[in-house]
């Protein structure tokens, strides 16, 4: 019964009123994207392999994250950038085994849910130093024998001088295709703005905020410093986490989260620790190799 109260503690960041399980859309699954929160849209570099902003997608790398939630959910994505200027991308998640209980709280057995998002994104038109890229995404959703899947489509603007870049995107435009019954829900769409400044690759810092029919105004910020070209380490604060709090004494960490950041040989290894309080804790950790020669 413990993984199921967990669960219903942190279902804001699964499932939104009106949106069902597609609020999977919503999270970030690599350890960067959910440290700097909506601040990531706008971070550009060749250190960096974009997953939210198709203005700044491209490069030459591959990266293969894996996250464990609250309550054993478990997911990961995987990353590709071949060079040019698209990015490929799938990310998942899965609930593992939830106990089924009716109204008078009796165990009916157990049931799971699984998500997958194939996504692709390009930059398309450069005006200057703004930038277009547009995406498009594949959803599906399962929960025991039943499925369902939906489209949708990402719209970025990218803004790039010196150390300074700028990113708007406007995520999960569309609509379930297939429902998993006889109402059709709608896609978590979502509007994020972000911006960030960076000196001489030893520091980055990053500030964003997010709006969403089904959500609240959210606001995040975050650093990562990198004092050597090995390591870095960094804050963050999200005000969506916030509210995870259960009257505990971790409540104190609640928005926080920590980066470490590794590099050896072409190989960097990320990892971001999220405590949600007594509800338990997020890790996140992401392996990345750039293609370039």
């Amino acid at each position: 019964m413990r993984r199921w109260t967990l669960l219903l503690g942190v279902a804001p960041l699964i499932w939104a009123q009106g949106t069902a399980g597609y609020d999977f859309l919503r999270l970030r699954y690599t350890p960067l994207s959910a440290h700097f929160g909506d601040g990531w849209v706008g971070i550009a570099g060749s250190r960096f392999l974009q997953d939210l902003n198709p203005a700044f997608s491209g490069g030459q790398g591959l990266q293969a994250s894996v996250v464990s939630h609250v309550s054993g959910i478990r997911g990961g994505s995987i990353l590709w950038a071949g060079g040019g200027s698209y990015t490929l991308s799938a990310q998942f998640l899965h609930s593992g085994e939830i106990p089924k209980t009716d109204e008078s709280g009796t165990e009916l057995g157990t049931f799971s849910a699984r998500f997958l998002a194939l996504q692709g994104m390009r930059s398309v038109r450069q005006f200057g130093d703004l930038t277009l890229g547009v995406g498009g995404k594949l959803a599906f959703m399962g929960v025991d024998d039943h499925a369902a899947f939906a489209v949708a489509a990402d719209l970025g603007f990218g803004w790039k001088k010196g150390l300074y870049n700028v990113g708007l995107v406007l995520r999960n435009i569309g609509w379930e295709v297939r429902p998993m019954g006889t109402d059709r829900f709608s896609l978590p769409m979502e509007f994020l703005a972000g911006a960030s400044v960076s000196w001489r690759e030893k520091f980055i810092g990053a500030a964003g905020v997010s709006w969403s029919p089904h959500a609240p105004l959210a606001f995040s910020a975050g650093f990562l410093f990198m004092p050597s070209p090995l390591f870095g380490l960094g804050m963050a604060f999200d005000t969506r986490r916030r509210g995870l709090v259960t009257g505990g004494g971790r409540d104190i960490l609640a928005g926080l989260s920590a980066a470490l950041s590794f590099r050896v040989r072409g190989i960097e290894v990320d990892y971001t620790y999220t405590p949600f309080g007594d509800l338990g804790d997020v890790h996140r950790v992401g392996i990345s190799r750039g293609l370039a020669p």
